[in-house]
């Protein structure tokens, strides 16, 4: 058996290539909140941004909106419900619904264009930008009779997109992800964001801080830094992967290159199912079941090969109990991603 030296002079690489990959990782995954941005806070479902410019700061909404669970409203219908006092403020999700109406309200500037960006969540969610023809003041009153009515009119449809069929059981809705990038201008200094969200397969609150609005130019640069970040990781994990098993197949004896290039594989994975989910972009036809689970299996199989990357470098560490450990670990991982939904996995996971 070589000295503890003589094992980190020889395979002290592969763990120093492993912790640059986390380096990288660390720092361009930071990339995208370089883009000036602020949270604005609301607890009555809307966002007034006036006192904002939207040209130099990026905006994220954080806190409660008006949700009406149960149905799946049009703008005319939300805005009839909110008026009678349907319309409830808080979580969609929170009181049990697993679907229903949601809507942000966002007070600019007359005229002014946005665009919103973000992952509008998990599940399936058919997402609408409508605007009002007028600023939304107080309207006219007998004890205000000069006041003009600038009462909004009934809100329209100005940009969409769908990801997924929200459905009001779970044998029709089919889920589905991705990230949203809508423009519209508000001529009367609303935009509203109507969504038809259904979630039946995971557990989770629907909170109102996915979205970031900001000016059509900042926006770009703020969704080119979000997509940036994992395309630069995974084509350094996707590099690191062909050094490592070239390594090995030069080598098959120093197997400690072929479980770092297995760490490597299982990272590129989970990095492209994970936030802006560049691999459903290659790969369109990937179902949104299949990509769940392959996201909780390369997680599990990064552990497992980690695991076998420090004990081939350091194995006067491993044991025959702790090894029996992690085996043991990483079949129940294994096996809860292959039998179980996506409700289970994410009640057993992190």
């Amino acid at each position: 058996m070589l000295p503890p030296r003589q094992y980190v002079k020889r395979w002290g690489f592969p763990l120093a290539a492993l912790t640059l990959i986390g380096g990288i990782c660390l720092v361009v995954g930071t990339v995208g909140g370089w883009t000036p941005r602020q949270e604005v806070h609301s607890e009555t479902g809307v966002w007034d941004l006036r006192a904002f410019d939207l040209t130099r700061t990026a905006v994220t909404l954080v806190g409660d909106a008006a949700y009406v669970p149960g149905a799946f409203l049009t703008p005319a219908q939300f805005e009839e419900a909110d008026r009678l006092g349907e319309a409830r403020i808080g979580g969609l999700f929170q009181d049990g619904a697993s679907y229903g109406t949601r809507r942000l309200r966002i007070l600019v500037e007359p005229g002014a264009a946005l665009t919103v960006a973000d992952k509008p969540g998990e599940g399936a969610d058919w997402v609408y930008l409508t605007v009002s023809d007028t600023t939304p003041t107080t309207p006219t009153t007998p004890d205000t009779p000069d006041t003009p009515d600038t009462t909004p009119t009934t809100p329209r449809i100005v940009a969409a997109d769908r990801f997924g069929v929200p459905a009001s059981d779970r044998a029709a809705a089919a889920p589905s992800d991705g990230y949203l990038i809508l423009t519209a201008v508000a001529d009367g200094g609303r935009l509203d964001i109507l969504e038809h969200a259904a979630n039946w397969v995971l557990d989770k609150g629907y909170g109102a801080n996915e979205y970031t609005v900001g000016a059509t130019w900042l926006m770009r640069a703020y969704t080119t830094g979000v997509f940036a970040g994992p395309l630069i990781i995974m084509g350094c994990l996707l590099a690191l992967f062909c050094f490592h098993l070239i390594l090995w197949l030069r080598w098959r004896p120093y197997r400690v290159s072929l479980y770092c290039a297995g760490t490597c594989l299982a990272w590129f994975i989970s990095v492209g199912l994970t936030s802006t989910k560049p691999l459903l972009t290659l790969l369109p036809w990937l179902s949104w079941d299949i990509a769940y689970t392959l996201e909780y299996l390369s997680s599990a199989c990064a552990g497992i090969t980690l695991y076998l990357v420090w004990i081939g470098v350091f194995p006067w560490v491993g044991s025959k109990r702790l090894n029996a450990l992690a085996a043991l670990i990483f079949t129940g991982a294994v096996t809860l991603a292959l039998v179980t939904d996506s409700l289970a996995m994410q009640a057993a996971g992190p």
